[in-house]
């Protein structure tokens, strides 16, 4: 609408409102609260799904509420405010690889020098999931994508390079999410400071308690 086009204060407050509910959750009249990650989900992203039950094809949508949803962001909120971890056993295709790709999203998104480990048990599977990311970060709403630092097949970096004093420096968030495969190597994190890792399909690590510890 013209009152919120670029520019003008409005805009702007309306997105401070955004950022307020992303970070911190939200809670409509009568409703339950849902988290500030679940806001994000919600409203800023879209993921691949059927339209209708008629439909036989995908195509890019808004995500759907669901409760399984509402109980696992808040959940993982709870572990992160007390520090606890989170081993979440599912039957296949209920769409929890891509609220995995949705919690990295979130972190590279909203804090700075935010660093993730993806890790998975085979190396087909672990590539998987980095794609999930990378398509979960190309499918955000324009406000909240970012600039790539660098990307290969192993890491991405987002943020941005300027020259400053003549020196080319990296800026912005410069978050990175890194992926490995744990089969031959149980220790392929060790050493590492990760704001949070995450096994995909741990079932298939060599030595998943080695790969926790």
């Amino acid at each position: 609408s013209e009152t919120l086009k670029p520019g003008i204060l409005a805009y702007d407050d309306f997105w401070d409102e955004m950022d307020f509910y992303c970070l911190n959750g939200f809670e409509p009249p009568n409703m339950p609260r849902i988290t500030g990650r679940h806001f994000y989900y919600l409203n800023m992203t879209r993921i691949e799904r059927l339209k209708s039950k008629a439909s036989n094809r995908k195509s890019l949508e808004p995500p759907l509420y669901r409760d399984l949803d509402h109980w696992l962001f808040l959940e993982l909120e709870h572990a992160q405010l007390y520090g606890y971890g989170l081993i979440i056993g599912k039957p296949r295709r209920v769409g929890l690889s891509e609220w995995g790709a949705l919690n990295s999203n979130y972190e590279l998104t909203f804090f700075h020098l935010s660093k993730i480990g993806a890790a998975a048990g085979k190396d087909d599977k672990v590539k998987e999931f980095y794609e999930k990311v990378k398509s979960s970060l190309r499918n955000t709403r324009p406000e909240y994508q970012n600039g790539i630092l660098k990307q290969n097949e192993d890491e991405l970096h987002l943020g941005y390079s300027n020259t400053i004093n003549k020196v080319k420096q990296d800026c912005g968030l410069k978050s990175l999410i890194r992926v490995k495969t744990m089969y031959s190597d149980s220790g392929a994190f060790e050493g590492g400071s990760y704001n949070m890792v995450i096994f995909e399909e741990a079932g298939l690590f060599e030595n998943l308690t080695m790969s926790y510890t």
